[in-house]
């Protein structure tokens, strides 16, 4: 598992569009709005594209652990 810190997810809708990114990559994740965090479960991730994407969204990421 993968925790990425998320920062900029304000509302709802930058849950909604965090949560759009990883269901159109087929990743298997939860988004946490209150504590801007997601935990990522799937394994076979690349993660270093997965924080691009995020980021293109207008975030900024970490990778906390995995």
């Amino acid at each position: 598992m993968y925790t990425i810190k998320i920062d900029g997810m304000m509302c709802e809708n930058c849950q909604k569009r965090v949560e759009g990114a990883f269901a159109n990559l087929k990743i298997n994740a939860k988004v946490f709005l209150n504590e801007g965090k997601a935990e990522i479960y799937d394994e076979n991730v690349d993660i270093t594209s997965l924080l691009e994407e995020i980021e293109d969204l207008g975030f900024e990421t970490k990778l906390i652990n995995n």
